[in-house]
């Protein structure tokens, strides 16, 4: 008899239905942030315009990777389809980059960029929601 035998065997713990979508969300916080960290003269050589396209697009793109690692860790969570919750969180993602720069730059429009990442984000959750029949649980 060995140790794993005294311990019992017990029913897996699923992953909450929102994983994908919040570990989108905060990896692309995380990118975003580290991006409002360069110096300003490092973004101004490389183009104000192009580095913030430079900007949208890895954040949009970790949201997406993250989301989609993290969705086929259990595939069978959601009844959402797989792109639509991946396009949708990474859309919502868009709006990290320049709420971390007004924040960086402590900006008075962090504040009104803020309620609209909240509210798009709300509304996406809404929408799972409704669409999967089911709450988001934990």
């Amino acid at each position: 008899m060995n140790t794993l035998d005294l311990v019992g065997h017990s029913a897996p713990k699923p992953f909450p239905k929102c994983l994908p979508s919040v570990g989108g969300l905060f990896a692309a916080g995380a990118v975003a942030s580290l991006i409002c960290r360069l110096p300003l003269p490092l973004l101004v050589a490389c183009g104000l315009l192009g580095a913030t396209a430079a900007s949208l697009s890895a954040v949009f793109l970790t949201s997406a990777v993250t989301v989609w690692g993290l969705g086929t860790i259990q595939p069978e969570t959601s009844a959402i389809p797989a792109r639509r919750l991946i396009l949708r969180t990474s859309c919502d993602a868009l709006w990290l980059a320049p709420l971390a720069l007004f924040l960086c730059t402590r900006s008075v429009w962090a504040m009104p960029m803020a309620a609209l990442f909240v509210a798009c984000v709300t509304r996406s959750f809404w929408l799972f929601k409704g669409s999967a029949g089911e709450a988001c649980d934990q």
